[in-house]
């Protein structure tokens, strides 16, 4: 429960620094320069997810054997420092060429960004929910967020917004890095056939981790691409208040699924009593969201309403019940090694996402928002419907 505690408490505080932070970026440089850069940062933070390789579905399941083997704990940390390094330095070596030749007004813009690849790589969080230790990253987002709104405020241009963005949280990694656990400090020689087993060992991981990342990361780009970056900046204003919801799933995940893993909890994946708590509770956060969105845009966008960042906001409010529904369906998949069905809803989501996408683009942000939403049901039913079918199957081999 206190791995929980500070995990939400991380989260409430990133959503109040967003909260100050958002109609600033908005005041100072407006939506058109900030949409640029919110698309740019969605593309580096995409290219950062594809270096994290297989590890945030990999580490997990290891939780128990990282808090126990520290020899164990400092290879895997020195595996995570190599792969995320390598291939960060490849993808920002190959996205300079493209954005130097095909997209040169952003080019500066890009250069200046690139800088988020490094506290990705050194990032411990990961660490920290197998270890159990999540009040290091409390204080990791409090420092990296007060130091970030502390810089902005001297910032005379919009490019430099992601540059402060990296520093604020570099500085603060480092800072408690070696607090949290000195084996990140202990760094070996890995021999290259060893890194290359461990790669074809959870390539399928690394499957499922590019298809799940594509629709998250390709969507702000998407909508630069097609509407503008004005569009990108309302719709990061519904994003930004949805992921708040959407953490607060991710941190019951990354709190409860290494003690489960651990066995140090037995749980039922789902029974009726939770899923109706959870209706209800979804059903009362999407009803104060609906009659709130007017006024949360408002303010984010530095007072100035917008109907489409409204809609776009109410539309996407309906997957809240999704975001809850989903963990022990995943938990259970995640902790029986699936790796192979996890890959196939996960393209089923992608697949969702973009057929619906195609017939409502002439929708603007709110067709997106609908796509959205359509395709978390999808993968919530694959999820049910797949669990189900096992629950069947074993109750029939346990008659046999």
């Amino acid at each position: 429960m206190t791995n929980f505690s500070w995990l939400f408490f991380f989260n409430t505080l990133g959503y109040a620094f967003s909260l100050i932070t958002f109609p600033i970026l908005i005041h100072k440089f407006g939506l058109e320069e900030i949409g640029a850069v919110f698309m740019v940062q969605a593309l580096i933070f995409g290219m950062a997810s594809i270096a994290n390789y297989s590890f945030v579905y990999f580490i997990p399941t290891v939780s128990k054997k990282v808090t126990e083997n520290q020899t164990y704990f400092i290879k895997l940390w020195n595996v995570v420092l190599y792969t995320r390094t390598s291939l960060s330095l490849l993808l920002a070596v190959l996205s300079i060429g493209i954005v130097h030749f095909f997209y040169p007004h952003y080019f500066m813009l890009w250069l200046l960004s690139l800088p988020l690849l490094i506290p990705k790589i050194i990032n411990p969080a990961l660490f920290c929910n197998a270890l159990e230790t999540n009040h290091f990253v409390f204080k990791i987002g409090f420092c990296s967020k007060l130091l970030f709104l502390i810089l902005i405020s001297f910032a005379t241009k919009s490019i430099y917004v992601n540059s402060f963005l990296a520093l604020s949280e570099i500085v603060a990694i480092l800072w408690y890095l070696k607090r949290i656990n000195s084996g990140f400090f202990k760094f070996q020689l890995l021999s290259f056939s060893d890194l290359i087993r461990f790669l074809k060992q959870t390539r399928s991981l690394f499957l499922v981790n590019i298809v799940s990342l594509l629709k998250p990361h390709s969507t702000l780009p998407i909508i630069g691409y097609v509407f503008g970056n004005t569009y990108v900046a309302l719709f990061a204003i519904a994003e930004k208040v949805i992921n708040s919801i959407r953490g607060i799933s991710g941190m019951l995940f990354v709190s409860y699924f290494p003690m489960y893993n651990k066995n140090d909890i037995k749980v039922k994946v789902i029974s009726l009593k939770v899923l109706m708590s959870t209706l209800i509770l979804s059903a009362l956060f999407i009803v104060c969201f609906w009659y709130l969105s007017p006024h949360i845009v408002y303010f984010l966008n530095d007072f100035k309403p917008s109907e489409l960042a409204t809609s776009a906001l109410q539309i996407m409010s309906l997957s809240i019940p999704l975001f809850f529904l989903i963990i022990p369906l995943f938990s259970y998949v995640l902790n029986k090694k699936k790796w192979n069905v996890i890959l196939y809803f996960a393209i089923v989501q992608l697949v969702f996402f973009i057929g619906f996408l195609l017939i409502w683009i002439d929708e603007n942000i709110i067709g997106v928002a609908q796509s959205l939403v359509v395709s978390e049901y999808a993968i919530v039913l694959c999820y049910a419907f797949y669990w189900y079918r096992r629950v069947q199957t074993e109750a029939l081999n346990s008659k046999r």
